[in-house]
């Protein structure tokens, strides 16, 4: 009992505060999201979209809005690169391993300054058989990876709170 006081004095005698607590201040109450769409992965930059719009709403506490008008902060989203490598194959030859290398940007404004948050990420993953990547297995690895992406979204948004 007197440590995990001991642990509750500190992080308060610190003036600690979670990382939502700054995210929160960048970015406003209601947002509209406005995706570029690479017209080369349509269903991926859509499910970019859906997960912010979840990230939005679970992490920062925020609503999406579908009038620009509305929004107190503009959210807009690119992807500007996503790429498959060959990382490890099997001994017939042929690949068994992937990595994913996804590039995810996101540009909005604040006191009238536009700031800008890049994450760049990969996730590896294992094919079986010979090697050929399914659509359906594509779109299943790309959604892995821009969660993985995102998970830095906040932490990076709230590092630019402290900007001015």
């Amino acid at each position: 009992m007197r440590y995990l006081a001991f642990v509750f004095f500190v992080f308060l005698g610190c003036g600690y505060k979670p990382v939502s607590t700054y995210t929160k201040q960048e970015i406003n109450q209601k947002v509209y999201v406005q995706l570029k769409i690479n017209k080369q992965d349509v269903v991926n930059s859509m499910i970019i979209k859906d997960n912010i719009n979840n990230l939005i709403i679970s992490r920062f506490g925020a609503s999406i809005v579908n009038d620009k008008t509305k929004a107190d902060t503009i959210m807009n989203i690119e992807l500007p690169s996503i790429k498959f490598s060959q990382i490890q194959y099997s001994e017939q030859g042929f690949t068994s391993v992937y990595r994913i290398n996804i590039e995810v940007k996101i540009i909005y404004n604040k006191n009238d300054k536009q700031r800008v948050v890049k994450v760049i990420d990969f996730y590896d993953f294992v094919v079986q058989g010979d090697s050929i990547v399914s659509d359906t297995k594509r779109q299943t690895v790309v959604k892995n990876a821009v969660s993985r992406a995102l998970e830095e979204v906040e932490a990076k948004i709230a590092i630019e709170s402290f900007r001015q």
